[in-house]
């Protein structure tokens, strides 16, 4: 165990060295590519400066030729009395195009300093795959000091310290393709370069000779040395201003970024914010549909609770209205028993008055036999009636909790998030609060109903 996690911490060391040295490679690679940028960039500045004083320098050398080639011929016609020549026309003639130059110190500059990024990635990738051979020999060599593992075992680390070794060998071919590849984009780059510089010294060459078969330029008006130190003078203010333009652009640039930058923090701030604001408004109404929620359910168990109470107390009720009802036709059959027995103890001459005593006295007690059968059905109907009004306020109430119940499941599952403060659900709440306390007033007053009737 202790061999494979040294084994897995080195591969985790060797895994990691590698994602370093990639990203070493490609933060080389952004800087090289950026170096050649700034390269490119500075290099067009400096042509641009030296085709500027190239031209200022052509033309304090025009007017310096002119200048002496007027002297000339002025001392020229004053000695021989005749004209100066008239001037020639250039407009056959093609400009002259002056190549720009290469600056060689800045590339040997840049390959320099890639080279040593190399040969330092390089050394670097060497230490670490060192490091890593030398962790997993140590490695090895407890476990054979050890002693502690089967062979297996010692196979099997040395087949991991031979990958990882083929692991370091193929990270080192890399290194050296890159370094080639590297080597060899340097050269193409080079020798590019040096073709071009060629092309152009051949270009300009030729157009110089070109020009050398073209009459020479008219003499030019003479031009002091006040006027070139003039043409100087102008030549370095306006590089001083160009050099103040890039300084400012430069520094207004530097300014809108960080006001742009900070502009967007502030909105992903703000951002952060409303979302905070929303994910908390979410999560009050989530808590407060599960009050309600529970507070439903348990208002709902309460109605069929009261509900089970009140139809137990009406079938005691009725249980106890039967009974009377039993007990008082009991009551009246006993007196008709009692009239016939008082009847047939009497003397054989009854007399028709004491038959209609009796039959009066049955009357009697049939109508009140019927008047109480006739009270306990009444009553019994006024308690059907209040069960059936009961069951069906119970149950209006019940369908109202289950459509809320389904509307918050819904938009549970859909994942709407009602507006907060908002009075859909809170009125629907409010509404089945006071019909459940409606019912439950109802069912009291059932109730008291009920044992009213039964005393």
């Amino acid at each position: 165990a202790e061999h494979r996690s040294d084994l897995t911490e080195i591969r985790a060391d060797v895994a990691s060295m590698r994602d370093g040295v990639g990203e070493r490679l490609k933060t080389a690679g952004k800087a090289l590519e950026k170096l050649s940028a700034e390269r490119v960039d500075l290099q067009r500045e400096r042509n641009m400066l030296r085709a500027s004083l190239a031209d200022k320098a052509r033309v304090e050398t025009d007017l310096r030729v002119q200048l002496s080639s007027a002297k000339r011929f002025a001392g020229e016609a004053v000695g021989s009395g005749r004209a100066a020549p008239a001037p020639v026309a250039y407009s056959n003639c093609s400009p002259i195009v002056y190549p720009p130059t290469f600056s060689a110190a800045t590339d040997t500059t840049a390959l320099s300093e890639a080279r040593a990024e190399v040969a330092r990635l390089r050394a670097e990738i060497e230490s670490a795959a060192e490091e890593a051979v030398a962790r997993a020999s140590a490695a090895a060599a407890m476990s054979s000091s050890s002693g502690v593992g089967s062979s297996a075992g010692d196979r099997a680390v040395q087949m991991s310290l031979r990958g990882q070794e083929a692991q370091v060998a193929a990270m080192r071919d890399e290194l050296e393709s890159q370094a080639r590849s590297h080597r060899a984009q340097m050269t193409e780059l080079q020798e590019s370069c040096h073709a071009k510089l060629r092309e152009m010294r051949r270009v300009h060459d030729a157009q110089l000779a070109a020009a050398k078969t073209v009459s020479p330029p008219p003499p030019p008006p003479a031009v002091d040395a006040a006027d070139i130190v003039l043409l100087r003078k102008e030549h370095r203010e306006q590089v001083s201003r160009l050099e103040a333009d890039v300084a400012k652009l430069r520094r207004e640039s530097e300014v809108t970024a960080g006001a742009a930058r900070t502009a967007l923090e502030n909105a992903m701030n703000l951002a952060d914010k409303e979302n905070r604001k929303i994910v908390d408004a979410a999560n009050a109404e989530r808590r407060r549909f599960g009050d309600e929620r529970a507070g439903l359910e348990a208002a709902v168990t309460d109605a069929q609770r009261r509900l089970e109470a009140v139809e137990s107390r009406a079938g005691k009720q009725a249980e106890d209205a039967a009974a009377a009802a039993a007990a008082a036709a009991a009551a009246a059959a006993a007196a008709v028993a009692a009239a016939r027995m008082l009847g047939e103890s009497s003397s054989g001459g009854a007399t028709a008055t004491g038959d209609a005593e009796v039959a009066q006295l049955e009357m009697e007690a049939l109508d009140l036999m019927e008047s109480q059968v006739v009270r306990l059905s009444l009553i019994l109907q006024e308690r059907e009636r209040e069960l059936a009004m009961l069951h069906a306020t119970v149950e209006g109430q019940c369908a109202e909790r289950h459509q809320l119940i389904a509307a918050l499941r819904s938009y549970h599952d859909a994942g709407v998030v009602p507006v907060p403060g908002g009075r859909g659900a809170s009125d629907g709440g409010g509404d089945s609060r006071g019909d459940s306390s409606r019912g439950e007033s109802g069912s009291h007053e059932g109730g008291a109903g009920v044992a009213g009737s039964g005393g």
